[in-house]
């Protein structure tokens, strides 16, 4: 009797990782088909027209860039941030409006990295302070050389190419570097200056550079995660004060559309395994830099 009841108990737990992500999937659904339809009965008709011409874009950009953030811990920044610059937005109101929708992403996304036991704790709190220091840094340099943020970003994309190029050979080769990078203080002030300057990219670099230094892909992912809301926080405030300027339906759009979907990203990064993840990670690394670059 015993024995079957185990055998019981393996299946559920086997059964339970698919059950609650098709849960997920299905209240995001849920949320989605809400959201449509209180825009479209309860908003003036000015604010469903812009949704139905534009803000629909805003929406996608943000749900599409959260989903990768969450699985991968990086991009949330960039793509949002290239997608705005591409449709004429001026630096500094993207960087404002990236790092403002960051805050509420950013919250849901660490809680879930935090409640799947994702993060490396010791690591976050290195990172959390320098990384802080940085990103105010970081956006007083974007309002005084606003003009100097395509070389930065140039200089960043070559960067994080090579760190992808990187960890895609260290996973191929299913081995990491014996050394463990140390600096990881250091690392949080850099990535989040070029962060704010470069309109956004703190998860890429951070990550990519822990990861390429021999640090846990998993755990590294979570803290980085987990460090990204006080640093959407402390470049959003510092912007803000400096600009005094922000678009807030283009804002209200990107974040509703990175609320709906920012639990299941989580959950997949916990699930998935670790040589898969770094594949998947360093291949996303190589593309996004290079879009970056060339495109």
């Amino acid at each position: 009797m015993n024995n079957v009841s185990k055998i019981v108990s393996i299946s559920r737990d086997k059964q339970k990782p698919g059950s609650n992500l098709l849960i997920i999937v299905l209240l995001s659904v849920v949320v989605i088909a809400g959201i449509g339809w209180l825009l479209y009965y309860f908003l003036p008709d000015h604010m469903v027209n812009y949704f139905k011409t534009t803000g629909w874009k805003y929406f996608t950009i943000g749900a599409f860039a959260e989903l990768a953030n969450g699985t991968i811990g990086m991009a949330y920044g960039i793509t949002t941030a290239t997608a705005l610059l591409s449709m004429g937005v001026t630096p500094v109101s993207t960087s404002s409006v990236v790092h403002i929708s960051e805050i509420f992403t950013g919250a849901v996304n660490g809680i879930m990295h935090f409640r799947f036991k994702n993060v490396n704790k010791v690591m976050f709190k290195k990172l959390l302070y320098p990384a802080i220091g940085g990103a105010v840094v970081g956006s007083i340099l974007l309002f005084m050389l606003s003009k100097a943020t395509q070389i930065v970003k140039t200089v960043v994309s070559v960067y994080i190419l090579i760190l992808g190029i990187v960890i895609l050979y260290n996973a191929l080769r299913n081995k990491l570097p014996k050394r463990k990078i140390k600096i990881i203080g250091i690392v949080g002030f850099l990535t989040a200056m070029f962060d704010a300057i470069g309109c956004g990219g703190f998860g890429t670099t951070a990550s990519t550079t822990l990861i390429a230094g021999g640090r846990n892909v998993l755990r590294t992912l979570g803290a980085v995660s987990a460090a990204k809301f006080f640093v959407a926080a402390a470049s959003s405030v510092t912007l803000v004060i400096l600009a005094h300027n922000v678009d807030g339906t283009l804002l209200l759009m990107l974040v509703t559309g990175g609320l709906v979907v920012s639990p299941i990203g989580p959950y997949l990064a916990k699930h998935l395994p670790k040589k898969a993840l770094m594949i998947t990670l360093a291949i996303a690394v190589i593309i996004v830099s290079l879009k970056q670059l060339f495109f």
